[in-house]
């Protein structure tokens, strides 16, 4: 797995570095100012705010964000360091919040986000195939898939938990097992914790969210990156969605 890095921040009164190309997958939509008064480019957005808050006129803007190919090929220096991740999601927090306003460190705080996001790819896959080994272990056959938390929830999250740091945020990458019967549920959990220590567990079945929502959110560490192994079964699984704004995603 290649070693990730960060550009600097851009100074005030500085644009970000020209060369920077699309990423072809986020497209951010910002509210611009009061619609008596239209102005035209990013610079002119008198504020900031997420789809759900738009209360007024829209314009949709592609940051200059690099592909993760381009950042692997192009980045050097030092790795992401986590007060780096945690200053981009501290702009990102401000720039997308109820107070929104722009901010031109923008785009680089979505840089670091992207590569913080592409770095726990391999060790999710790791924990994917891990998780699927000890399941079939345990004579279970069971669904087990796997995922990285989008940018835009990810933003979303940021915002809805204030004194969340970007760099401690668990569940950026999990993966999941639907198992037949609680039985198996406890089963596999013993395995997955003699054979990978938790960092934290959450059991929700112990002690279920509001929303009635059920599992067990085991927190495991691979290649220095935390995973969330989320183990449920059918009847869990099958809990309504629409209900479960946050929980287990």
């Amino acid at each position: 797995m290649p070693a990730f890095s960060s550009p600097s921040a851009p100074a005030s009164g500085r644009s970000p570095p020209s060369s920077r190309r699309p990423f072809s997958g986020l497209t951010i939509r910002y509210v611009a100012g009061p619609p008596a008064a239209p102005r035209d480019g990013p610079a002119a957005l008198g504020g900031l705010a997420p789809n759900h808050r738009a209360p007024r006129v829209a314009h949709r803007i592609r940051f200059p964000i690099t592909s993760n190919r381009r950042w692997c090929g192009r980045m050097t220096g030092s790795p992401l360091s986590k007060s780096q991740v945690n200053k981009a999601g501290r702009v990102l927090r401000k720039a997308f919040g109820e107070s929104s306003t722009l901010d031109e460190r923008v785009p680089w705080a979505l840089d670091v986000l992207v590569a913080w996001r592409a770095a726990h790819q391999y060790p999710l896959t790791k924990s994917n195939n891990g998780l699927r080994s000890m399941v079939r272990t345990e004579g279970c056959q069971v669904e087990v898939s796997q995922r990285l938390k989008r940018v835009p929830t990810i933003i979303d999250k940021l915002e809805r938990h204030p004194t969340m740091q970007l760099a401690t945020m668990q569940d950026i990458a999990g993966c999941r097992a639907v198992l037949a019967s609680i039985q198996e549920l406890h089963r596999v959990q013993r395995r997955l914790s003699k054979n990978r220590p938790p960092v934290h567990v959450d059991d929700y079945i112990s002690q279920p969210r509001a929303s009635g929502y059920r599992g067990v959110h085991v927190m495991v560490q691979y290649d220095g990156r935390t995973i969330e192994v989320q183990l449920r079964t059918q009847v869990m699984h099958s809990w309504p969605r629409g209900r479960l704004r946050g929980d287990g995603d």
